[in-house]
């Protein structure tokens, strides 16, 4: 142990005759270690770390298959599932945000906006931190004017005041009542507010620029509700004649489930496994 202790010294001692040495080796090791931290981190939340709600392996999102991948299901093919066997909640929300000008304590701005169903907090089962979700009359076409508020947004504008619930929010114009704020591990895609998806009845809406998710009943498996929603939307677009199911993209297209924590990483889960470590072996 006295030898170990002596070698240090002695390495200690022949650094400090070379202080530029010294800072150069102090230098690499910083520019080691900070980028390998940033990767672990990435790699944490997008490939460890499980979506932050209640049973995350129950959840899945439905839609056309790309490369095995879910790209998306349209307001139309989502109204289709109502009463999906094996679903215990199915909910839906553009996969884009918005940029939307809101005014009220405060100065006027721009910010990101999010537009979820009312079904979707309660199949994610999440709760606001504040107030309530969205009522099935707010999340219809021309319905009482609501908004919730991101949890970071809530604290940034109006300083986490928790008398922000019932105050009204002007959004491109049109006053909306805030009905709440939610939680703080909340995040489908940056936004500050979130606001009703209100699909009009019997849509015909077919852009697949928006998310739905199911969560599985007990004893329900992911491939089985993927074959029930994949000949439910194939026996809808049939049912639309020949001149919507004879081209080749809806009858060649196929339909399926994938893990929901996969769905909203699938992005940046290609990028972070760049930087895992190739292991090789002999045999």
């Amino acid at each position: 142990m006295n030898i170990w202790f002596a070698e240090i010294w002695q390495a200690w001692r022949a650094s400090l005759r070379r202080p530029g040495f010294l800072l150069l080796a102090a230098g690499v090791l910083a520019l080691g270690v900070g980028p390998a931290s940033a990767v672990f981190t990435m790699i944490d939340g997008v490939l460890l770390r499980p979506l932050p709600y209640p049973e995350p392996h129950r959840l899945v999102a439905l839609g056309r298959l790309e490369q095995g991948s879910v790209v998306g299901m349209s307001p139309q093919q989502y109204q289709q599932l109502a009463g999906l066997p094996g679903v215990a909640a199915l909910g839906s929300f553009k996969s884009v945000t918005n940029a939307t000008n809101i005014a009220g304590d405060g100065e006027p701005v721009q910010v990101p906006a999010q537009a979820i169903d009312h079904a979707l907090l309660p199949t994610l089962r999440v709760q606001p931190a504040l107030g309530r979700n969205f009522t099935a009359q707010e999340d219809q076409p021309h319905g009482p004017s609501a908004v919730l508020l991101y949890h970071g947004f809530w604290l940034r504008r109006f300083g986490g005041n928790p008398a922000v619930v019932g105050q009204t929010l002007q959004v491109e114009g049109v006053a909306h009542t805030i009905v709440g704020v939610l939680p703080a591990g909340f995040d489908l895609g940056q936004a500050s507010i979130a606001l009703p998806l209100a699909f009009a009845a019997n849509t015909a809406n077919d852009s697949s620029d928006y998310t739905t998710v199911a969560r599985l009943a007990p004893g329900t498996t992911r491939e089985a509700l993927a074959s029930e929603v994949n000949t439910r939307l194939h026996a809808f677009y049939a049912a639309q004649g020949n001149k919507v199911y004879a081209g080749d993209f809806w009858r060649r297209a196929h339909f399926g489930a994938q893990d929901f924590g996969a769905n909203m990483h699938q992005g940046s889960r290609a990028t972070s496994l760049m930087w895992l470590p190739v292991r090789r072996c002999c045999c």
